[in-house]
């Protein structure tokens, strides 16, 4: 029986996760890939905690605290793919590596690295482009989403293998981890 390879992509929000995941999948379409996104595991709006700003006192809905994301149903549809055992499973969002249930798992652990400021443009456009005024991005980003990645996300980057750069996405970095994986299963 072939042994499922188990990849996690961590780092901060915009800082390259989701494409580096979407490149790996175009990549590996020969294999069998089930790739999890873990911005698909938000409770609903009113369910997620809250958090008292750190500078201005305002409360936030607080969605990148671990207690966010409904976990137990995650840990279930990874259960349910490892059953079907796939070639490999790719789990992908800000606490891929911090989740010790996901991250003891993991055959490759990798950490998708951006600037603090380059991450907070891609995030101010994102959030522009869908209808949020630039003060409530900016004001919800120093008050609640950099506290929570000091606190929950960047310590992560010292639990990874690797660590990818999301300023410019490398075509080698995509080459060396798909190479190491082909390398993977064909030993299964």
């Amino acid at each position: 029986m072939s042994k499922t390879l188990w990849i996690g992509v961590a780092g901060g929000s915009c800082s390259g996760k989701t494409t580096f995941v979407n490149a790996l999948e175009q990549q590996l379409s020969d294999l069998s890939v089930r790739a999890f996104h873990m911005d698909k595991y938000f409770y609903p709006p009113e369910q997620r905690p809250r958090i008292r700003g750190f500078i201005n006192g305002v409360e936030y809905r607080d969605d990148n605290h671990p207690d966010t994301m409904d976990l137990a149903k995650l840990h279930a549809d990874l259960e349910q793919a490892a059953a079907e055992t796939p070639d490999v499973i790719l789990v992908e969002g800000i606490l891929a590596l911090w989740d010790e249930a996901i991250y003891s798992r993991l055959d490759l652990r990798l950490y998708a690295d951006c600037p603090d400021e380059e991450r907070t443009v891609r995030r101010i456009k994102r959030h522009l482009s869908w209808g949020q005024e630039f003060e409530e991005i900016t004001d919800r980003y120093l008050n609640a989403v950099r506290p929570r990645f000091s606190q929950y996300v960047e310590p992560c980057k010292w639990r990874a293998d690797l660590i990818l750069n999301g300023s410019f996405p490398s075509d080698t970095a995509l080459q060396m981890v798909c190479g190491w994986i082909r390398s993977r299963c064909s030993e299964n």
